[in-house]
Formats: structure tokens, sequence, C-alpha cells
């Protein structure tokens, strides 16, 4: 970083949020660019309505300029992606879906758009990485079917409509014109969803609200608090192991620096 920066660290005392930084510091009728797959629709909300009085506001753009600059960007992982048995999760995926249609029902949400990694992990009893976006209709998983294992698609089975991770946004825009909404009757985005969600929704098409996922996984099954006693008793046993290994290689006249010990009790927990 070069003299025309100024590095500033959250959570310091007078260290402004850069929310706050904006809002106090940029002149009026100012438009600030932001690329609105990385700030949650709640926030921009917030964001907006503080630069109300300085007749600013946000404008979300169509290519975040720093992709466009980013010649040498890695690819975006494409790791397998595995069936969580459900001796393992304690609840099958059929039993899940249910529960979420009752808790939307129950609020009338017409949908629900899921965002969050480990809340499409927990509903769908998949495990892996990158899966970004899942919107709940009938039920829609945005993923490359490529990354899902033969295992993993058999536990999907034919109820769970599989589409190109690319066509999320698309999907989301036409996603209204077949639901029957209304005042009460919204699609549901949770506080963390993009603002990109809620633009490709549209304006009165949805609300936010906290996720019924996040309580639903938060109430741990029989099985799941099982697996945590169990983990706890390997665990303890790794530890044990690197504390005795760690004893004798100190009275040896050893010196382990605290990489090699990190190294080794993560060897040991492996």
């Amino acid at each position: 970083m070069d003299r025309n920066w100024t590095l500033m660290k959250q959570g310091l005392p007078d260290v402004p949020t850069w929310q706050e930084f904006l809002s106090k510091n940029l002149q009026s009728s100012t438009r600030i660019g932001i690329d609105p797959k990385l700030i949650s629709a709640s926030n921009a909300e917030t964001i907006i309505k503080a630069l109300e009085p300085k007749n600013s506001t946000l404008v979300p753009i169509d290519k975040n300029l720093v992709d466009l600059v980013w010649s040498e960007r890695p690819a975006r992982p494409r790791n397998p992606i595995i069936h969580l048995d459900e001796k393992y999760a304690g609840q099958s995926l059929g039993h899940k879906i249910r529960t979420l249609r009752e808790e939307l029902a129950k609020k009338k949400h017409q949908a629900f758009v899921v965002n969050m990694l480990d809340e499409i992990a927990w509903l769908f009893n998949l495990r892996g990485s990158d899966i970004e976006y899942n919107p709940a209709h009938s039920v829609n998983l945005f993923v490359e079917k490529t990354q899902l294992s033969d295992d993993a698609l058999k536990h999907l089975g034919d109820d769970i409509k599989i589409r190109p991770y690319d066509t999320f946004f698309g999907y989301l825009q036409e996603l209204p014109s077949v639901l029957t909404l209304d005042e009460e009757a919204k699609i549901l985005i949770g506080e963390n969803a993009s603002l990109a969600v809620a633009q490709a929704l549209g304006k009165d098409k949805y609300v936010i609200a906290p996720s019924p996922i996040a309580e639903l996984k938060a109430i741990k099954n029989a099985t799941e608090l099982e697996g945590f006693r169990q983990s706890h008793v390997r665990d303890g046993a790794a530890l044990a192991r690197y504390f005795a290994w760690l004893e004798e290689e100190l009275n040896n006249g050893a010196e382990i620096s605290e990489s090699q010990g990190a190294d080794k009790l993560e060897a040991f927990r492996s």
C-alpha cells in the first residue's frame, strides 16, 4: 500500500466502521459504487438511510472493478461435494425440508432464499465447499452438478432440482412471477443475504428476517449430541498423546517452536 491509502483497523478505539466513515466524511451528492454481492441487503438499507441527509446513495455495479483488473485471479474451487449419512446427521433431508416448509407456512412466506454455506450444508446433509446460493421454493440447489458425488446425487433424489450455479440470479428474477405475493406473503431472505439477491427479486417482493434454518440447526438432535461427545473423547485422546510427546521431547533437551508444536498437535488430531 502506498501513501494514498490510510489503514484503519476496526474495533480499535476511535476507529470508525466503514459505514460510519462513509456517512461522516463524504461530500454531499456523492454516488458510491458497490458490488451488491459483497454487502448484505440489510446493511445496505442501513447505509442508504444514513446517507440520505447528505443526498448521497449507494450505486450497485454490475461488474466488480477489482475483478476487471485482477488478471491472475485463481479459479473458483470445484471441490467434491459429498453426502453426510443420516447416521451422523440424525435427520433425513426430507424431514428437514418438511420442517422448514412448516416454519415458512406459519409466517406465510412464499419462498426462502438460503445463502449461508453452513445452512445449505445442514439442510441438504451435504459437506464440501463453494456452494454459495440455494433458494428454497419447490426445492432448487444451485451448484455445478459435476461436483456432486454419485452418492450425493442419489441422496438428493428426484425431489431436489439441480440447477447450474451461474443461473441463480436469473432464476431469482423470474421467481416472483410464479408465486402469489402480496403484502403479507412475500419471499423470505435472511439477514445476511446479499443486496444482489434482494435486487434480483425486486422491490417489495421480499422480507428480511432471521433465517429459520439457523434456529432449527441450533437445536441438536440425539445423534448430533452423541457425535459431539465422541469427538471430544477422540480429541481428548489426541491431546493426551500430544502432551506425552511434548514432555518427552522437552525432557530430552529438544527445543520445540510454537509452529512445530501446532503442526504436531494437528497431526495427532488428524
